[in-house]
């Protein structure tokens, strides 16, 4: 799964100093508390100009995958004999794709998916080579693919250059597809775009959740 990172960045003319090693937690909307991680009680100074960089990697105290919704990171620091409280609301969202590999001729595209709330479940990889004006689904929603040459490729003859584009996510939601990119250099300026739905028979239009489309540029 990919990490939220957030920081805090010194923008003022005197030093700051954070109250430990850690000084962060993750709240959900309600402002509950879902995860603050363990750190040392002792003074951390940030310079003028200076930042430092958090990572959190989406599972709570019980070392849990959260659920898709809105969070808050909170982060808190002293300026003089006073403490203040930054609050940077984020979201995490019900089905991420990320990608890996060589996008160029002869490489290998990884298609990473992440969809926490259909784990098990089947899923339906696709590349288009656009994302506008996109293809509705069911239930008022958009899938940012055309329904162009290479969507119908990708979901009717994959073949070898489109592999593990169906199959079942795995028990934590995780599955990989692979576009393996031909020998071609014609194809140096190509951009494609992928991303994938879960399937569901009692969801509208039996689609459970989708991901937003990534771009790959092949160079």
């Amino acid at each position: 799964m990919d990490p939220v990172l957030f920081k805090i960045e010194n923008r003022m003319r005197s030093s700051i100093q954070l109250p430990s090693s850690a000084p962060w937690s993750i709240h959900d909307s309600l402002g509950a508390p879902v995860y603050a991680p363990m750190s040392l009680p002792v003074m951390v100074p940030v310079k003028p100009l200076g930042w430092v960089q958090y990572g959190w990697d989406q599972k709570d105290a019980n070392q849990k995958q959260v659920p898709a919704g809105k969070y808050e990171a909170r982060i808190s620091y002293w300026l003089g004999s006073t403490k203040y409280l930054l609050k940077t609301p984020f979201q995490i969202d019900q089905a991420t794709l990320s990608v890996s590999g060589i996008a160029s001729p002869g490489g290998r595209v990884d298609l990473n998916i992440h969809v926490p709330i259909s784990t098990g479940r089947a899923y339906q990889l696709a590349c288009s080579l656009g994302d506008s004006p996109g293809l509705p689904l069911p239930g008022n929603r958009l899938l940012r693919l055309n329904p162009d040459a290479l969507f119908f490729l990708t979901i009717l003859t994959p073949g070898p250059t489109f592999q593990n584009f169906t199959g079942i996510t795995s028990k934590s939601g995780y599955a990989t597809g692979y576009v393996n990119i031909p020998m071609d250099k014609r194809l140096i300026g190509v951009t494609f775009y992928a991303a994938y739905v879960t399937l569901l028979a009692s969801a509208p239009g039996g689609i459970h959740s989708y991901s937003t489309s990534k771009a790959v540029l092949i160079q």
